[in-house]
């Protein structure tokens, strides 16, 4: 998997190769990237939306569920300063 980050201004963009299924060791920002990746399943609501005189208009797209692609779990359950949960 290859993706690009830029996590804050003034840092310049960073390219990941991130094997599948194997552990890494990478920023936290990275993780959150890959959290990211999700998408929406959209279905068809069957209701009258709208009518003027030409007619009534059938139909409006919905979000259903929002499907998670991707996951990034911390390997180690060992606090670190650098890669904790706590902010400072």
């Amino acid at each position: 998997m290859e993706f690009w980050t830029k996590p804050f201004a003034g840092i310049p963009a960073e390219e990941w190769t991130i094997p599948v299924n194997k552990p890494i060791w990478a920023p936290r920002y990275v993780a959150e990237r890959i959290k990211g990746c999700k998408h929406h399943r959209l279905v068809m609501q069957d209701r009258p939306i709208n009518s003027d005189g030409y007619g009534q208009y059938y139909g409006q797209m919905a979000v259903d569920t929002v499907v998670q692609r991707l996951d990034a779990y911390p390997v180690s359950t060992r606090k670190s300063i650098f890669m904790g949960n706590n902010n400072f």
